[in-house]
């Protein structure tokens, strides 16, 4: 869904000047002078002024670099008035979407928004405005309708970029009044220019050639007169010339008009519709209620006659503006003040077909832009219909983050139906997501409300209320009640009960539950592919994008690791082109390209990706966010990465509260701890450590990983033990040659050389086909002697073999002891500087801590590392590799 997931393409695209616009070349270069002297140009006025056909105007001359962004109400947010800085700015800089050098701002297109729900920071602005600098190129970002922010937030990320731009970037805004600028700074610095009113007012050269434009033939008197009763105010010259286009004597008419009673612009209106053919009349006072309009949207507004009538407004040059949009029809934007008084002639004259006109245009723009669909239902004066359309496009836009506008559109609905009870459940699901305690209060009133409903709604009730409880196991932790999850499956068969958009999610909703609870790779595959589907032809965009991105985990579980990767790039590089890369729904894709990073000991490849997914699940999402953070442990484990092992270490105490509600993903930290014991020598200990696992659920992983730790520890009744626990079914993928290595390597240690290498091969055939390289790596040198000894047995892996003897020798991890591990940052920082001859003050100085501090953790190093001096210290340090290459 365009208006619930992203920006539309008409916001960020520079409008064509209206059609017969009088050319104003002497204000045109006054614009460029001022966004060439000045980093900030505002340009004030009242609405009919023409700020934004000036601005087209000159944009469209301008040969630097335009980004663009048209403003309205939903964008006083400061997350979604950054995300449109964001698309606007890639818009203008990078409009093919080049991929290679020709791409204007790599760190332009490496940012990214705050994740749904979480707050804009300096933080952010700082980054766009290092981006910015970055780019290198001359550019102007143009603001219009600046006057619709109100928020604090949104005005505080105004007045950073106005103070901060860099040199080569320059900030106009267009507005109905000043903007929340620091103009008194701005203008000491002489970093402000400004066009006003007067600016902007047509002189009487202007208005006659408006005149002459229009076909009327009056003398300059009465352009004369013109430009003193309308003051130059562009509107209200063109309202007048469309108004006398047919009459008798223009002239008369003009004077009449500079001493009529009442308000210019509603006689103006009046004078113009009147004027127009009975049919073009009567379809713009139509058209006029929607700020946008294509041809589709002028059908649904006015019958099968609405496209024509369209193209004729256009060619009589009336108030429209054009965008031509890649791959779609063009669309056009009304005059703000032409559109408002002709709603104004409509709601008077005749209140019926003002109703019935914003009920077609509810009904027309529910599928594409949930927000304005609500808006003209409430501006018809009809709940039912508003409840209607948000029931039936709210889940799209809930995927895409979008709550605090979904929250707003809940208020607009207004009447009887704001309290229903399906209507407050949207909004509790939304403080689900937003983590607001009200949550619970909210869901227990929805559900006190249910048997008011009428029998259809109370049943689609309560398969949407089942599916926010699903909802929240996955945000909260996952259940473990079998019984449960199959009610959750069945949730499918009444799906047909609920909306499109809400089938859709629940497709989504279950896939993704299969995949992560019940391990059932083939049935997630099938439902989230037909979630995609139902969301493509219903035109949800976010929930499409979002069963794809969870699809790829049940992809790499089934062994597909290229399809996998392929998959979650795919959609990646899709989700950038619309503006939607913020979403936590994109998480999955991350987390599945670190998966297959770090199974292909892509170390540097896994991380990146692990820590974009923990970036996006910071407020939700976060089960995934944990996930990531385990698979970043492991990834650091295997990369030799210390620091990097405390920082995931950190980021899944961080996630402590979802643990205890995700048993086998508890139970898989426990096993990754155990194998940091293994590396640093101590397997016996980390056996120990398994035999004190709590009884529960576990991941087939953890019990192969678990069973390479007894073999390590010399326990084999044990190592088969838990490779026994493991079903045949659920060997694939990583798991199929993990599990055949530590068979292969037991068989060898029973001395039962068949059985090892026919393992053995078994584990190469699956590695080499699908590339996976990191189950090798985690058995390091104890694997060197097997694979060796293969090469004389007998394989057809002989290439495949060699590069694995040569990566293990390449990477010797029996110097990483136990002591490597349980440094801490710090300990490790202060180990560097013990082999200088720097006293614990000068190390003290060096880090701005206290000489105590370092002391302290002198004495913890020696502690760990078993010596009882400096000297000795850095002996042990190069010995067990802590200062390898130092």
């Amino acid at each position: 869904m365009t208006g619930a997931a992203g920006h539309p393409s008409v916001k960020i695209t520079v409008p064509h000047a209206m059609a017969r616009t009088v050319d104003r070349p002497a204000l045109r270069r006054r614009l460029d002078g001022l966004t060439r002297d000045h980093r900030v140009v505002v340009v004030s006025a009242p609405a009919g002024y023409g700020k934004t056909t000036a601005l087209a105007q000159w944009a469209e001359k301008d040969e630097r670099a335009v980004a663009w962004l048209s403003l309205d109400p939903f964008d006083d947010e400061p997350r979604r008035l950054f995300g449109g800085l964001l698309a606007s700015l890639r818009a203008a800089l990078d409009p093919a979407g080049s991929a290679g050098p020709a791409r204007a701002s790599s760190s332009l297109h490496a940012l990214r928004a705050p994740a749904a729900g979480a707050r804009l920071r300096q933080s952010h602005v700082d980054a766009l405005l290092v981006a910015l600098e970055e780019a290198a190129r001359p550019l102007v970002l143009v603001l219009d309708d600046v006057h619709v922010l109100h928020a604090p937030g949104s005005r505080d990320l105004l007045a950073s970029l106005a103070r901060y731009l860099p040199d080569d970037v320059h900030l106009v805004v267009a507005s109905r009044y000043d903007p929340p600028l620091p103009v008194q700074r701005l203008q000491a610095a002489g970093d402000l220019g400004v066009l006003r009113r007067e600016d902007l007012a047509l002189s009487a050269d202007h208005v006659e050639l408006v005149v002459a434009e229009l076909g009327l033939d009056v003398d300059p008197d009465a352009v004369q007169e013109l430009a003193r009763a309308t003051g130059g105010w562009p509107a209200a010259v063109r309202l007048t010339g469309l108004a006398l286009r047919d009459a008798a004597d223009p002239a008369a008419r003009i004077r009449e008009l500079a001493v009529a009673p009442t308000p210019l612009a509603d006689y103006l209106l009046e004078e113009v519709v009147e004027t127009l053919e009975p049919e073009v009349a009567a379809f713009v006072l139509d058209a006029t209620a929607v700020q946008r309009i294509d041809a589709d949207l002028a059908r649904a507004l006015h019958g099968d006659s609405g496209p024509a009538l369209l193209e004729r407004c256009v060619r009589s040059g009336l108030f429209l503006a054009a965008f031509e949009r890649s791959g779609a029809p063009t669309a056009y934007r009304w005059h703000e003040l032409f559109a408002a008084q002709c709603q104004e002639v409509l709601r008077r004259s005749d209140p019926a077909r003002f109703a019935q006109v914003h009920r077609a245009a509810a009904e027309a723009l529910g599928s594409s832009d949930l927000a304005a669909a609500v808006g003209h239902a409430a501006t018809a004066q009809d709940p039912a219909l508003a409840t209607r359309v948000l029931l039936a496009g709210w889940a799209d836009a809930f995927v895409a983050g979008e709550t605090a506008t979904l929250r707003r559109l809940v208020d607009a609905v207004g009447g009887p139906e704001r309290d229903a009870a399906d209507v407050v459940l949207v909004e509790a699901a939304c403080r689900v997501a937003d983590g607001d305690p009200a949550a619970e209060t909210l869901l227990a009133l929805a559900r006190s409300r249910r048997d008011r409903l009428p029998a259809d709604r109370r049943a689609a009730f309560d398969v949407a209320e089942a599916l926010v409880s699903l909802y929240v196991a996955r945000e909260c932790g996952a259940r473990t009640d079998p019984g449960r999850f199959d009610g959750d499956r069945g949730l499918l068969a009444a799906a047909d009960l609920l909306a499109p958009s809400t089938r859709a999610l629940a497709y989504y909703l279950v896939g993704g539950a299969e995949a992560r609870l019940a391990y059932d790779d083939a049935e997630a595959l099938v439902h989230l592919r037909e979630g995609a589907r139902l969301a493509a032809e219903a035109g949800c965009a976010a929930i499409e994008v979002a069963c794809l991105a969870e699809a790829t985990v049940p992809l790499f579980g089934a062994g597909d690791l290229d399809g996998a990767a392929r998959q979650a790039n795919d959609l990646l590089r899709r989700t950038e082109r619309l503006g939607w890369s913020e979403t936590s729904a994109v998480a999955p894709a991350y987390l599945v390209l670190g998966m297959v990073g770090y199974a292909r000991d892509e170390f540097d490849v896994a991380r990146a990706a692990l820590g974009r997914a923990l970036d996006l699940t910071r407020t939700r999402g976060r089960v995934v966010g944990l996930r990531a953070a385990v698979v970043l442990m492991t990834t650091c484990l295997g990369a030799g990465d210390a620091a990097g092992l405390a920082r995931a270490r950190a980021e899944v105490a961080a996630r402590e509260d979802l643990l205890a509600a995700e048993p086998t993903i508890a139970d898989l930290v426990q096993v990754i701890e155990a194998r940091v014991l293994v590396e640093g020598g101590d397997a016996r200990g980390a056996s120990d450590l398994l035999r004190r696992r709590a009884a529960g659920p576990r991941m087939p992983l953890a019990r192969v990983w678990a069973a390479d730790v007894h073999r390590r520890a010399g326990l084999r009744e044990e190592a088969w033990a838990a490779l026994s626990e493991v079903p045949a079914e659920l060997r694939h993928a990583e798991i199929s040659v993990t599990f055949a290595l530590t068979t292969a390597l037991l068989h060898d240690a029973c001395g039962d050389a068949r059985l090892a290498h026919e393992a053995l091969e078994g584990a190469l055939d699956d590695a080499e086909e699908r590339r996976l390289l990191r189950p090798f790596g985690e058995r390091g040198p104890e694997l060197v002697d097997l694979l060796g000894a293969h090469l004389t047995w007998g394989t057809k892996h002989e290439a495949f073999i060699g590069a694995r003897l040569s990566a293990l020798a390449a990477h010797d991890d029996t110097r990483r002891t136990a002591a490597y591990w349980e440094l801490t940052e710090r300990e490790r920082e202060i180990l560097l500087y013990l082999r200088s001859p720097m006293t614990a003050a000068d190390v003290a100085a060096a880090l701005f801590v206290s000489v105590n501090t370092v002391k302290t953790h002198q004495r913890a190093i020696y502690r760990k590392l078993g010596v009882t001096g400096r000297r000795d210290a850095v002996r042990v340090a190069f010995e067990r590799g802590l200062l390898t290459g130092a």
